[in-house]
């Protein structure tokens, strides 16, 4: 037989008595008196919905009576059935359409790198819109996210196919929370087996440096490029750094004593922040630049024709006019060549890959080795950043 609960009374609660840790005593239906070590008596009501426990806080004996406190929990307990009906109800007939524009109306929208992220968003939610946009979020199965994906596959643009994943499992993560579906299919998809055998396509970039030596002159001396645009590009040649890194860098990130920039996390492609050492010629441009009025605010470059950080496609469109096919090089392509020529001259500079890769903001080994390397990869990276440096040359 169940064990039947016997119901609390009045005296029962009054009477009793902290311990040395917090205690239940249970009134049933859900309904129990939490007495605490330090000798408060709260009344919380009890409720497991979609497979989650809920505590809900009724009162505190001094201010209501057992009497009362059942009334409150019976009332709880319709309100609750009521909201549970009504978003099961929901969660059976609600597409992933709804859950995407609900997710995207409560993600954040307070910095440009914010907006960003939205607009790269919904460019991927056009890849799978017709696929199963307006299918039940339940009936969703990891083979319709693949084969609404398919063309990136094809194409061999794994990257494009893992944005385009982690947008749509983002959303399923939300739906989750929301008790609108109870599994992410898109985490069940591996990449690394659904690549495999496949040449993915890399971004086009230089190999030695002659040839970004001649880039850089030309890039100099053309008279079609603008002084903000030239210097925006020079930054990422030196630091390294993803184009959209250096395109929202802001004043605030960088401390002129010290010569560091602090990318913040929200601004990285892996969500962790990132230190970059200037090199000399990098830093000397900048301070240069620090003479002219501005905020902390600020982004450091900014277009002269409006007076707003640069679009995304600013470098790519300087290179073409330069005469770089998007096949020969592309703004992010410059990390590529960053690695390539650093990797052929381990000899000379004496610092490891592994150098080369946290400065790419590469992960290096697990999180515990990272933590505990942290300090020496710092002094290593602002060693290797200078050598690059050196070996761009002056910035004239």
């Amino acid at each position: 037989m169940a064990k039947v609960t016997e119901k609390l009374t009045q005296s029962q609660c009054e009477r009793a008595k902290p311990k040395e840790k917090d205690y239940k005593l249970v009134d049933g239906g859900g309904l129990y008196l939490l007495v605490k070590a330090n000798g408060s008596k709260l009344f919380y009501y009890k409720k497991q919905r979609n497979g989650k426990i809920y505590n809900y806080a009724l009162g505190n004996l001094k201010d209501i009576t057992l009497k009362e406190v059942r009334v409150l929990a019976n009332k709880k307990l319709a309100e609750v059935e009521s909201i549970s009906q009504k978003t099961e109800l929901k969660a059976l007939k609600i597409t992933f359409a709804e859950v995407w524009e609900e997710w995207i109306e409560n993600e954040p929208k307070q910095t440009k790198a914010d907006l960003e992220l939205l607009s790269r968003r919904k460019f991927y939610f056009k890849s799978f819109f017709k696929s199963f946009a307006n299918e039940k979020m339940r009936d969703i199965t990891s083979a319709d996210i693949i084969r609404a994906l398919d063309d990136y596959r094809i194409n061999k643009q794994k990257e494009s196919f893992k944005k385009a994943k982690t947008a749509i499992s983002k959303c399923f993560d939300y739906g989750i929370t929301m008790t609108y579906c109870d599994d992410n299919p898109a985490k069940k998809i591996s990449l690394e087996q659904l690549f495999r055998g496949i040449k993915t396509k890399n971004y086009a970039y230089l190999k030695t440096i002659d040839e970004v030596i001649e880039l850089k002159k030309r890039v100099i001396n053309s008279t079609s490029i603008t002084p903000p645009l030239r210097r925006l590009f020079l930054f990422q040649l030196y630091t390294a750094t993803r184009p959209s890194e250096a395109r929202l860098a802001q004043w605030q990130e960088i401390d002129l004593q010290t010569g560091v920039w602090t990318i913040p996390e929200h601004k990285m492609k892996m969500e962790v922040e990132h230190t970059v050492t200037l090199s000399s010629p990098i830093l000397k441009m900048i301070k240069e630049l620090d003479t002219h009025p501005h905020s902390k605010e600020d982004y450091i470059f900014k277009n002269s024709r409006n007076d707003k950080e640069y679009s995304e496609n600013a470098i790519n469109t300087m290179l073409k006019r330069l005469g770089y096919a998007k096949e020969e090089l592309t703004p992010h392509g410059l990390r590529g060549t960053f690695s390539t020529i650093l990797n052929d001259k381990l000899d000379e500079h004496g610092l490891s890959s592994d150098i080369i890769e946290a400065c790419l903001a590469h992960s290096i080994g697990n999180r515990t080795a990272r933590s505990y390397n942290h300090a020496q990869y710092e002094k290593q990276k602002a060693k290797l950043l200078e050598y690059w440096g050196n070996l761009l040359g002056d910035i004239i």
